[in-house]
């Protein structure tokens, strides 16, 4: 029995090419925040923040005065 073999065994088979590496970036100082007085601007943030951190995945915990 003679059996046969496709053209593309023969080929070496190349690693699948890796995805470049992507970061996010954005303005803080944008004309909206800097127009905020000092604790709005800072309550603004500490929002942002905790919503990115909740989106990538980290579980957050509540200030505990026990844990201090």
């Amino acid at each position: 029995m003679k059996t046969t073999t496709s053209p593309t065994s023969a080929l070496p088979r190349l690693p699948a090419p890796r995805p470049r590496p992507q970061q996010l970036i954005m303005a803080f100082d944008t004309p909206a925040i800097l127009g905020l007085a000092a604790d709005q601007r800072t309550t603004a943030v500490r929002a942002l923040t905790v919503m990115l951190l909740q989106a990538a995945g980290v579980r957050l915990g509540e200030d505990d005065d026990a844990e201090r």
